[in-house]
């Protein structure tokens, strides 16, 4: 009888190297892991909250610099000079005008400019000069669909008697269609609008009148009235279309407003805003030092310094989440903790909504390169190896970050009692740092090293699982009987 064959050199080269991908990927995958989880939009704003805070606010014995921060809003409003009255919309108010003026006049206003200017120029020229993506977006689907069902309706109301009701101004478009095969048609005289006859067949010659009106329409929402007027050649036809335009005009401004009335209050405040800062000016007030264009001053009225604190280091975590360290330069405008905030950017940026991003895009890389790992490995392997070798490799490479978090988790209770050291004159800097990392992992959140333990268990876990795995099946093979032979 032969024993077993032996399986060549480069099997067992290529399971060595399958297995140290298979681990260096669990190392990279598990890392990547745990950054997505503390960088998510649940955990990481509150992460960057507590190290703005142990930045901005570190303690009582930082001196005068842990007095209350005091914010100013940038609204990109200056005193004696004209505003946007919703930021964004390009429609301005001039200083002289805001005693008299209130959040509905200014939606009126915005309306009457915007309306105007859909009719002169389109809505594309309208909506590329809007500032805001949101409005943008907003009046974007308003004018798609309601906007041009009223510009619709208004130019129906001149253009269809025009002869297009009853079809004496159209043409022989069925001809047209016979003598040129597969060639877009003119249905109307003196109105240069090409259909396809298909979308024609059929249709009466009020159908197809009303087809060109809103055809008319769509050009004017989408380009403006010259170039609708463009493509009519008939002067009755023109001067029932500019008859229609004025009305259009009206049903456009009143559909705005409609639109905006629920930005009414955020007028108000901005109008309010721009009051006071007229105010200050007139009273030639110095600018006081601040978080800029970040909370507005009523909102932090008649909070304690604490409480203020608390609401400003919140705004700000959350717009560092969204927008990354970039725009702290900006909003920390003339306070003397500015350049401390600005400094520790870089520290918090993994824990932004972009740092999460680019952890996802590391995590599937990982886990398809441990995928593929593990194939090879049960392909090269044999018997039990082939879910015991993969199983070791992951336990091997999520070991680290388990016993950090376990070891985390363990201390919390300690740490959370841990207090501010009293610096490297009276401690040494060994023991500073050592004060300084108690304080710093006391601020985490709970959950966050929860989260990160419950990560290292998940993976931990299929490799666990692989490894027991192996082990029945060689358990299985130990007392399976032996097959015996014909004698």
């Amino acid at each position: 009888m032969y024993g077993p064959t032996r399986p060549p050199a480069w099997h067992r080269d290529l399971l060595w190297v399958a297995g140290v991908i298979l681990l260096v990927a669990t190392v990279l995958g598990t890392g990547a892991l745990l950054w997505w989880r503390l960088a998510d939009a649940d955990t990481g704003p509150r992460l960057v909250e507590r190290g703005l805070r142990l930045t901005l606010l570190p303690g009582p014995t930082v001196g005068d610099e842990g007095a209350a921060l005091q914010v100013r809003s940038a609204s990109g409003i200056e005193a004696n000079e004209p505003f946007e009255v919703l930021p964004g919309s390009g429609v301005q108010v001039d200083p002289t005008e805001l005693q008299a003026f209130d959040g509905a006049a200014a939606i009126q206003r915005v309306a009457g400019v915007w309306s105007e200017r859909i009719v002169s120029d389109g809505s594309e020229a309208l909506l590329s000069g809007l500032g805001d993506p949101e409005l943008r977006a907003q009046l974007d689907r308003v004018l798609d669909g309601p906007g041009v069902r009223v510009v619709d309706a208004e130019l129906a109301r001149t253009l269809m008697p025009a002869g297009l009701e009853t079809g004496s101004r159209l043409a022989n478009w069925p001809l047209q269609a016979q003598q040129n095969p597969g060639e877009p048609v003119q249905p109307v005289v003196g109105l240069f609008q090409f259909f396809d006859a298909d979308q024609l067949q059929g249709s009466t010659n009020r159908q197809v009148g009303e087809a060109a009106v809103m055809r008319l329409a769509e050009v004017t929402i989408r380009e403006g009235a010259e170039e609708a007027r463009a493509s009519i050649a008939n002067a009755t036809l023109l001067a029932a279309y500019d008859a229609g335009l004025g009305a259009a005009r009206e049903a456009l401004h009143d559909l705005v407003v409609a639109t905006l009335t629920g930005r009414e209050a955020q007028a108000d405040d901005r109008l309010a805003e721009a009051r006071e800062i007229q105010a200050v000016a007139a009273e030639e007030a110095s600018e006081r030092p601040g978080l800029a264009g970040l909370l507005p001053e009523a909102e932090l009225a008649g909070l304690t310094p604490e409480q203020a604190n608390e609401r400003v280091v919140q705004a700000l975590a959350e717009r560092l989440w969204t927008e990354g360290p970039e725009p702290l330069a900006s909003l920390l405008e003339n306070d003397p903790r500015a350049q401390r905030a600005v400094a520790a950017g870089p520290v918090l940026a993994p824990f932004t909504r972009h740092g999460a991003a680019r952890a996802r895009g590391v995590v599937w890389a990982s886990a398809v390169i441990a995928v593929v790992a593990w194939v090879a490995m049960a392909a090269f392997a044999r018997g039990a190896g082939r879910w015991t070798r993969p199983g070791a490799a992951i336990v091997l490479g999520v070991a680290p970050f388990a016993v950090v978090a376990w070891w985390a988790s363990a201390r919390l209770e300690a740490w959370a009692a841990a207090g501010w050291p009293a610096g490297v004159a009276a401690e040494g800097t060994f023991a500073q740092w050592a004060g300084l990392t108690r304080v710093v992992a006391a601020s985490l959140p709970a959950d966050a090293v929860e989260a990160a333990v419950r990560t290292t268990v998940i993976v931990g876990g299929i490799g666990v699982a692989a490894f027991a795995i192996g082990l029945l099946i060689l358990a299985a093979s130990a007392f399976r009987p032996r097959r015996r032979g014909p004698f």
